[in-house]
């Protein structure tokens, strides 16, 4: 049977078969040259003494050849299969059982003769495996011969970080790095394991050269660590692992004989970079304690001040409702002035904050301006009130005049008690008297006692001497006389008997008083006439006397309340022609008592007249002002007015005149005159408070943190001897409940 061969797949065949032959370093067929006739019958491999370098063996070679072969052989030299480089050795041929040995091994071998000699190898000091060459005659190659040397002292050691600390350092995410230490004069590749806390890490192999250092580099793997959070506080204590070394060289297997190491190693394993840890662990932990301080200091300091800022704004909400219900009774300038002090209170409120210093020393003060303005308020509604009982039509009826001018009298000095900036307690003192006596002779109006009984007896037995019509100092005057005869109701009382004060009735007091103070006004009227120049007398008093006349006729106290007046313009000399004519010609202007009008802060206005006489005359009392402020369609009236603007604003304050008949007083033209004058209006310069702010925020800043940083040592302690989420809670109520914080707040 013939075979068929594929001439072109089996020249593949042999081509791969010469390949693989080449890549084992078996020598191919010597195709086209001449083979040794020489065979390497028996070649084991020396073994290497650990102790001295060196070893032997016996090597048979046959002379294959027909014919006899001059044998010249020789080694070169043995070369490291670990490291590729020539050892150096020194090679020795001899016969068996010679002592000597030869670099050359010379004889002549018989055809098909097959001999013995011994190869002596010293000097072979690297570890491993070691191959060399036999040649004949220094070109015929023979074959390959191998040296062995694995018992060796495998001296390699770990060095440690530093000279005090042999703890190795392991980082999550980082390259590690163990240097290791050959102490030994020769190569040694190996293969290393390392074992931390039971997880193995497979490294790869490393060289060491004689007497050197090398280093195993590699990244820790992730299940090494605790959780990244965990770790920011607490280093994982230092775990116990072993090192193990295996010493395999090159080519070979993994065999029983090779020596191995196994050391133990300490591993402190961090999350993170010291630098780091320290850094977040140190933020997290200064934060939760700086919350749990700004927890305290809510609790502690803004929560109480802000519930007491809120309780003093309540008070003055209801001193606003209280205020606004006075009436315009009360002296204008007053009204203003607790409106004013009530804007400048709560605005004083917001003058500093929370984390002032001395906020409760400016609650403390806001409260006591307050009590003060509440004091004031009830004085001015008791005082609002008295005026309501004068004003009562049943009982103003009867009312004897001087009562009701003594009752104002008190109100008023009162009312000037009250326009102090700060009223002391002695003020307040006098207020209440002055009160307490107006509304006793509210009393007295409605029962007359016998102390104003007897004044009134007493009043007419003196009038009786001053008008007796023959010797009387006024009564004998011709001037008196024409009184007398044209008006003679008030001089009827002086004919009655009225020397029992106990027989008068209410109606008598009135009747008497009414007549007395009648009586009184003619007594000044014939006074001033005789003491007035001659040359002035008709001008300044006779024209006068029938309005006095007519005043004096009438039985009303509006009536003779324009007596009184014009006897005080008789005594002035001047009249509400004077102020009229200043007014019409406009010889009169507007004036403030402030050179600078800030917002919020009482101002009163009153107006000028060319003629400084005029300005004190009262004959201005003939006369009504209206003033308007330009805003709120807030009016006042009166000769002198108090007022305050909200805003920072020009406004234009103007001022219209009315005569005692309710008309407007106008020019030659018809057209109402009126005084107009610009007031600009600046904001309160108290009220910059970003520079006290910020004075402020930076002294509490300082302070709260010195405190914080003093914390940071327990904080830490804390956070090591609890776990995590205690540890942090444990932090956050040590800033909360520590008495440093706590006296920062109470400095406050």
């Amino acid at each position: 049977m013939k075979i068929k061969i594929d001439k072109k797949r089996f020249l593949y065949f042999l081509c791969a078969m010469g390949l693989i032959m080449t890549a084992a370093g078996i020598p191919g067929p010597a195709w086209g040259a001449d083979k040794s006739p020489l065979d390497l019958l028996s070649a084991p491999p020396i073994i290497v003494a650990e102790n001295t370098n060196g070893g032997s063996v016996l090597i048979q070679l046959r002379n294959n050849s027909k014919d006899a072969v001059d044998v010249s052989l020789g080694v070169p030299d043995f070369k490291s299969q670990t490291t590729g480089r020539d050892l150096g050795c020194t090679i020795g041929f001899s016969d068996p059982d010679a002592a000597d040995s030869k670099s050359v091994y010379t004889r002549t071998m018989n055809p098909n003769q097959t001999i013995s000699f011994k190869i002596t190898v010293s000097g072979l000091w690297e570890a491993g495996e070691s191959t060399a060459e036999l040649f004949n005659n220094g070109t015929d190659r023979i074959g390959t011969l191998k040296a062995v040397k694995y018992k060796v002292p495998f001296s390699v050691v770990i060095v440690p970080p530093s000279a005090d600390n042999s703890v190795l350092n392991f980082q999550y995410g980082r390259e590690a790095v163990i240097t290791l230490k050959n102490n030994d004069a020769m190569t040694y590749p190996v293969q290393w394991e390392l074992f931390i806390n039971g997880n193995r890490y497979q490294g790869s192999e490393v060289i060491i050269n004689p007497q050197s250092n090398a280093t195993l580099t590699f990244i820790p793997p992730k299940h090494w660590f605790n959780a990244r959070v965990n770790a920011l506080f607490k280093t994982n204590a230092a775990a116990n692992g072993v090192l193990t070394l295996k010493f395999v060289p090159k080519g070979s297997m993994s065999l029983p004989y090779w020596p191995q190491s196994s050391i133990p190693v300490s591993a402190q394993l961090s999350y993170w970079s010291e630098t780091s840890r320290q850094i977040v662990s140190f933020m997290i932990i200064f934060i939760l304690l700086a919350l749990g301080g700004i927890c305290s200091f809510i609790l502690n300091s803004w929560i109480p001040n802000q519930r007491r800022r809120l309780d003093l704004l309540e008070r003055l909400n209801t001193l606003a409702n209280r205020i606004h219900e006075i009436s315009s009774r009360i002296d204008s300038t007053l009204r203003v002035l607790v409106r004013v002090e009530r804007h400048r209170l709560r605005n004083a409120l917001f003058t500093r904050k929370i984390i002032s210093p001395d906020i409760k020393d400016l609650f403390d003060q806001v409260g006591k301006g307050i009590d003060t303005l509440f004091k004031r308020v009830e004085f001015l509604e008791e005082i609002d009130g008295v005026y309501d009982s004068m004003n009562d039509p049943v009982l103003s009826a009867s009312a004897p005049p001087s009562l009701m001018e003594s009752i104002e009298i008190n109100l008023k000095k009162a009312t000037e008690l009250l326009k102090k900036t700060e009223p002391q307690e002695v003020d307040f003192t006098q207020v209440r008297n002055l009160i307490d006596d107006g509304k006793k002779l509210v009393g007295i109006i409605t029962v007359p006692d016998i102390a104003f009984k007897t004044e009134l007896t007493d009043g007419i037995a003196s009038l009786n001497t001053i008008f007796n019509e023959t010797n009387g100092a006024i009564g004998s005057k011709d001037l008196c006389k024409q009184i007398r005869q044209a008006l003679p109701g008030p001089f009827e009382i002086l004919k009655e008997d009225y020397s029992d004060p106990g027989k008068l009735e209410r109606d008598d007091c009135y009747n008497i008083d009414f007549n007395i103070i009648r009586l009184h006004l003619i007594k000044e009227f014939v006074a001033l006439f005789y003491e007035v120049p001659v040359a002035e007398r008709e001008k300044r008093v006779t024209n006068h006397l029938e309005d006095l006349l007519n005043s004096l006729g009438k039985l009303n106290r509006s009536e003779l309340s324009e007596a009184q007046l014009l006897v005080q313009q008789i005594k002035e000399g001047i009249f509400k022609e004077d102020i009229k004519n200043a007014i019409i010609s406009k010889t009169i202007s507007i004036e403030n008592d402030q050179s600078v009008v800030y917002t919020n802060q009482a101002v009163q206005f009153y107006t000028y007249f060319g003629t400084p006489a005029l300005n004190h005359a009262s004959a201005q009392r003939e006369f009504e002002l209206m003033w308007d402020f330009g805003h709120h369609n807030l009016k006042e009236d009166g000769w002198k007015v108090a007022h305050y603007f909200p805003t920072e604003l020009e406004y234009p304050v103007k001022v219209t005149f009315i005569d005692s008949k309710g008309n407007k007083l106008t020019d030659a033209n018809g057209t109402p005159i009126q005084l107009e004058r610009n007031i600009p209006v600046l904001p309160d310069p108290k009220l910059k408070l970003k520079q006290r702010f910020q004075i402020e925020a930076l002294r509490f800043s300082i302070a709260f943190l010195a405190a914080l940083f003093g914390l940071l040592a327990g904080a830490q302690e804390q956070i090591l001897k609890l776990d995590l989420i205690p540890g942090l809670i444990a932090v956050f109520m040590l800033g909360f409940t520590a008495d440093s914080i706590k006296n920062l707040l109470t400095q406050q």
